[in-house]
């Protein structure tokens, strides 16, 4: 259908999806990276001073909070839509933290997350 609006081929529409989505893919290692060092630590005071969105709830260890809403992305309506757990699931931060959480989520330090993320 792009094609078609586009006056495009199926080929030149395929190539730049796939352009564009290698871009997206290398600016998510400078954008979207998980909490080390000093970085771990500003994140964990920042849950355990929070008192604003959260009514002084104070979150102790806590390294981070995961939810499907944080980026809202419409499924196509011939394949429908997927539940959080099943693209979780198939993520490779759910395969990395299954091979080695000590290094994604130290001892003592938490994620929050609902019911549809269990580690």
């Amino acid at each position: 259908m792009l094609e078609q609006i586009l006056d495009v081929s199926q080929g030149s529409v395929s190539h730049f999806t796939d352009r564009f989505l290698k871009a997206l893919l290398d600016l998510e290692k400078d954008r979207i990276v998980w909490p080390q060092g000093s970085c771990l630590l500003t994140v964990t005071r920042g849950f355990e001073n929070s008192d604003a969105e959260f009514g002084k709830l104070k979150l102790p260890n806590v390294i981070g909070a995961m939810d499907g809403n944080h980026i809202p992305i419409h499924a196509p309506s011939e394949n429908g839509s997927v539940h959080d757990a099943r693209v979780f699931y198939r993520s490779s931060l759910h395969h990395e933290i299954s091979l080695n959480a000590e290094l994604w989520v130290p001892g003592g330090t938490y994620i929050i997350a609902d019911a549809a993320y269990p580690l």
